[in-house]
């Protein structure tokens, strides 16, 4: 994807682009990394080592954090998901072992024209923004990351009613930090900030999650709108897209499934869901009870079961732009990637959120009137069939999908996002670069 035009060297951005997490993550800000290279800026990108190879190949500079073993750890630990212990396994694993190569990161490639975009998760983000001067502007794929005491997130399957005082939440989301959040954080990471002479913080997913100088909320305001209490310099750009690992069109075999029958319904576990043999084996069963095709798409195939009936087959991958404008229905976690482009296909949804943003996910596609929820431990045949039934057999519902899909335009999203960095980038002046890394005449060594 070489660069569309060429920008004056004044106006070409090194653009830093860093993400903690799985695909659901990582892909969007390959998509955006796409649409500034086309723009005729350096882009690089920052996280895990598996996406190395994917990565390289649309051209962006890589900084690996951690190795592909550590990622694999990560998907395939059982806790990954579990509602009480899912953040204790990402800030573990994912967060507190990368603050410092982050830090490392932004460090190394400090210049007059840095522009770092990075997710709330990153923390050495924040760290390397107070002791180094650069742009940071935090992007984050979900409104569940923004606090608020107005329309609450549904957070962990539970959200605070709107009747409750504004008083009374944010003792909420004090406690929450205190009790789980800062307890694993506060400790690793104040220690790395006083290496940098910084004094201690806490409420590392409120106030410290988002940048000062910019944040942009990769979602429209019809789904999330932008609330009283989120930072000042909160825009929301729209959903940005990217999931295609081979070529922008299905297989030829899947192709050929689409075309010899009724459109399916698609069941997905997500790209860091590694297990799910009871729930493949409920959807498959229930795709059986209403007499509909279905595509069960994991990376796992353990989770699926061994001999599948005809007209219901299992894929590794696909990219879901391009499938689910065929699909009846999709059943999924909840990650916002798969719920954007369930929207933008017009298909009806069922979620079964297990932790993280996807309960929240969960909630405001059921407000919105474009799908269901069922809870993983209630997810069963009987459950799964007579969800999806009334989902396909509700006319209202399906022109309100139908509706929603219309209000969906990635492209024009897309270039609002990098408009959007654009212009925070030009509002800032030259980075500082440390001491260090400077000689005696004042050059960069």
């Amino acid at each position: 994807h070489p660069p569309s035009a060429i920008l004056p060297p004044m106006n070409q951005k090194h653009m830093l682009l860093i993400t903690i997490g799985s695909a659901g993550d990582v892909y969007p800000k390959i998509g955006l990394g796409r649409a500034l290279l086309a723009r005729g800026h350096r882009v690089t990108l920052v996280t895990s080592a598996f996406f190395e190879e994917l990565i390289r190949a649309e051209g962006f500079d890589f900084v690996p954090l951690g190795t592909k073993e550590h990622y694999f750890n990560i998907t395939q630990n059982p806790d990954l998901f579990h509602p009480t212990k899912g953040f204790q396994t990402i800030a573990r694993w994912g967060l507190v072992p990368f603050t410092q190569p982050v830090i490392d990161a932004i460090e190394a490639n400090l210049a007059d024209n840095l522009v770092v975009v990075s997710s709330g998760m990153a923390f050495g983000a924040r760290i390397a923004r107070e002791r180094f001067s650069f742009p940071l502007i935090s992007a984050h794929l979900q409104p569940s990351v923004l606090r608020t005491v107005y329309d609450c997130p549904d957070l962990g399957g539970f959200r605070l009613p709107d009747w409750l005082p504004h008083g009374v939440k944010r003792a909420y989301y004090n406690l929450l930090d205190k009790a789980f959040i800062d307890r694993e954080l506060a400790g690793p990471i104040n220690q790395i900030r006083a290496q940098y002479g910084l004094a201690p913080t806490q409420h590392f997913m409120g106030d410290y999650f988002h940048s000062p100088d910019k944040v942009i909320g990769l979602f429209p305001d019809w789904y999330a709108p932008i609330q009283p209490d989120w930072p000042a310099s909160t825009v929301l750009t729209g959903f940005v897209e990217f999931d295609t690992e081979s070529g922008d069109e299905l297989a030829p075999d899947v192709q050929a499934f689409l075309a010899a029958g009724t459109a399916p319904i698609v069941f997905t576990a997500g790209s860091s869901n590694q297990h799910g043999h009871d729930y493949f084996a409920a959807s498959v069963a229930a795709a059986t009870r209403l007499g509909r095709r279905a595509i069960l798409v994991t990376r796992n195939p353990a989770a699926v079961p061994a001999q599948l009936p005809e007209g219901i087959i299992h894929l590794d991958f696909v990219p879901f732009s391009r499938l689910l404008p065929h699909a009846a229905a999709i059943v999924h976690h909840g990650g916002i990637g798969t719920v954007a482009k369930s929207i933008a296909s017009g298909v009806p949804q069922v979620i079964t959120p297990l932790s993280h943003d996807q309960p929240d996910n969960a909630m405001r596609i059921k407000r919105l009137g474009l799908g269901a929820a069922i809870q993983p431990r209630q997810y069963n045949v009987k459950r799964a069939t007579e969800t999806l039934q009334s989902l396909l057999t509700d006319e209202a519902l399906l022109a309100n999908v139908r509706a929603y899909s219309a209000r969906i335009d990635f492209a024009a999203m897309m270039a609002q996002t990098c408009d959007e960095i654009e212009r925070t980038a030009a509002s800032f002046g030259l980075a500082k670069v440390p001491d260090r890394l400077v000689n005696s005449a004042g050059e960069l060594q």
